[in-house]
């Protein structure tokens, strides 16, 4: 197209507490912890103002995704499995059934 000068920042906070889903899980918060929208919000602006093409809020995050690349598509699932990184079911807390 001819343009010059247009910079993108790839940003992978991983798991966001934005209160669009209902409880965001992590088995290792210390690896993979549930961030705050202001933490994100802070780290973009900082990945943007400094011009990174990618930034990545923990080393883990990165790991995943090398892993992910060149480990079978079912080794990956079971890995996934295991860290326990994402959303829970969508029934409010007090109506959760307890195990």
């Amino acid at each position: 197209m001819g343009k010059t000068g247009i910079k993108v920042t790839c940003v992978q906070p991983f798991t966001t507490n934005t209160g669009l889903v209902w409880h965001p899980k992590s088995r290792f918060p210390s690896l993979y912890p549930v961030l705050e929208p202001e933490y994100v919000a802070k780290r973009q602006w900082l990945a943007h103002s400094e011009i990174k093409q990618l930034s990545y809020y923990r080393p883990a995050v990165l790991l995943n995704f090398m892993l992910a690349g060149f480990l079978p598509v079912k080794a990956t699932l079971v890995l996934v499995d295991f860290l326990k990184v994402g959303l829970d079911e969508h029934i409010p807390s007090d109506e959760k059934k307890s195990d």
